[in-house]
């Protein structure tokens, strides 16, 4: 395979996971989960992927001494041609094959990316989609359940970092878990909350039980359920920097109905004396205008928004000073 035309579709596996019969990701499977040790799923970006110019696809033959060559190239004109196609990985120097059984829908990469389909492509977007595929489902290969107990003689598996070698996807995430959310942000002149499509990333590491014991115990403060020993499944305790990041919004919705109530002692914010409608001060051509730290402003209204805008502002960022003084409270406990 080669990749020539653009970098945007990046023919290699970095990681492996076997998927229990439970797990709702074999519902993302089109074709057959993996039975054998020698079978695999790829992505259904994979698969596009032998779509493309960017690469050149072989029939694979093995000899009766293990031997592996590559015979006439073969056309694969749609993404479940992929299917029953046989791919070949180098685990340290030994050569494997593995038949395709399936693809998995690995969801839609970001947008923004597109533009690494053109030949001329900006090199640090082409950086941060090297990074993306990394984190993501994209170059992973769904396997049998009897895959690591075979390969791990290979030493390819790194849990920790996964440079130059595959990791074991799910036993990696559980070590550190990446989150992504939605970016916005209050904008004060107009008093409203801007919704973006950009996407920020969130890194959880778990190298500590939350209810360990002894050394490993890790202290946590959970808002309004005061006697929880323990989480469910589907719960994670957050470091409380990371709640400020994921309800900005709501923080900023939460300060803007405090502030219209004039209920803002709460926040201990010093907030900028208000001019009233007479302080004027007139300028050199002689016209009139409101003089503040914020701007200079000739219409009273236009004063007055800006004026309620900054002080939402000074006081969204006080609720960020008081979940960092709080955070440093906690550490101390």
């Amino acid at each position: 395979m080669k990749n020539e035309k653009g970098g945007y579709y990046q023919a290699g596996l970095s990681k492996f996971s076997y998927v229990a019969p439970e797990n709702a990701m074999r519902n993302k499977v089109t074709g057959d989960y993996p039975a054998s040790l020698n079978e695999m799923c790829i992505s259904k970006y994979l698969a596009e992927v032998l779509l493309t110019a960017n690469s050149d696809v072989y029939a694979v033959k093995e000899d009766d001494k293990g031997n592996i060559s590559y015979e006439t190239k073969v056309d694969i004109n749609s993404v479940n041609d992929v299917v029953g196609k046989t791919v070949v990985l180098n685990l340290r120097g030994d050569r494997q094959k593995f038949k395709i059984t399936g693809i998995f829908d690995s969801g839609e990469i970001p947008k923004k990316y597109d533009e690494l389909k053109n030949a001329n492509s900006d090199g640090m977007l082409s950086y941060q989609f090297q990074n993306y595929l990394r984190s993501s489902v994209h170059q992973l290969a769904l396997v049998s359940d009897n895959f690591y107990s075979e390969y791990s003689k290979y030493g390819i598996f790194d849990n920790d970092s996964g440079n130059g070698y595959y990791i074991n996807y799910f036993d990696y995430c559980r070590e550190s878990l990446r989150g992504a959310y939605k970016r916005g942000h209050y904008d004060s002149y107009t008093d409203t909350w801007i919704e973006t499509e950009d996407m920020s990333e969130m890194w959880f590491n778990n190298s500590v039980k939350v209810y360990g014991e002894g050394d490993n115990r890790l202290e946590s403060h959970f808002f309004g359920a005061a006697n929880k020993t323990s989480l469910t499944d589907n719960e994670l305790v957050l470091d409380i920097d990371n709640i400020y990041e994921l309800y900005f919004k709501e923080i900023c919705e939460y300060v803007k109905t405090k502030y219209a109530a004039g209920d803002i002692a709460e926040f201990g914010a010093k907030l900028p004396e208000k001019l009233k409608e007479s302080d004027k001060t007139v300028d050199e051509w002689g016209s009139e205008y409101y003089d503040t730290d914020f701007g200079r402003f000739y219409n009273y209204e236009e004063y007055e928004n800006s004026y309620n805008g900054r002080c939402k502002e000074i006081l969204i960022n006080q609720v960020r000073n008081i979940i960092s003084l709080y955070r440093r409270a906690i550490q101390q406990i």
